[in-house]
């Protein structure tokens, strides 16, 4: 599988479906990963946990892959994404359930024999949390 085929699969089988079944797949049991709150979490259970949080709060989080840059010498990827989706509430304290968001994101991932060993993620969310409810 290509460095891009696997970051693909990551967004629309993993992400957008919340397919963790594709988590000891597409990923190292040994992931770093560090989301858009900035906390790093280590392992299939952090990630099959994030996703968990992720799912409650957009259950119909979608992300776009708007470009891709590949390092093949590092075997590493930049993405652009834009992400949509519904909060439904109980993320971070945030209010107004029901609010539709989108926004930007970018990331940065790590590969090893055909799984994703380091994910780093951002997010624009300073934009977006004052529409949820929260003052910064």
């Amino acid at each position: 599988m290509t460095i891009e085929t696997l970051i693909r699969r990551f967004y629309q089988d993993l992400w957008n479906n919340f397919d963790k079944t594709l988590i000891p797949i597409l990923l190292s049991d040994k992931i770093v990963f560090q989301g858009v709150t900035q906390s790093e979490m280590i392992g299939h259970t952090a990630f099959a946990n994030t996703i968990d949080m992720i799912q409650s709060s957009f259950p119909d989080l979608e992300h776009e892959i708007e470009e891709l840059i590949v390092d093949p010498s590092r075997q590493s990827l930049f993405v652009w994404v834009t992400y949509t989706g519904t909060y439904r509430g109980d993320y971070s304290g945030l209010e107004k359930a029901g609010y539709r968001v989108r926004g930007k994101g970018a990331a940065r991932f790590q590969t090893h024999q055909d799984q994703i060993t380091n994910a780093w993620m951002r997010g624009y969310l300073k934009d977006l949390m004052p529409r949820l409810g929260t003052k910064d």
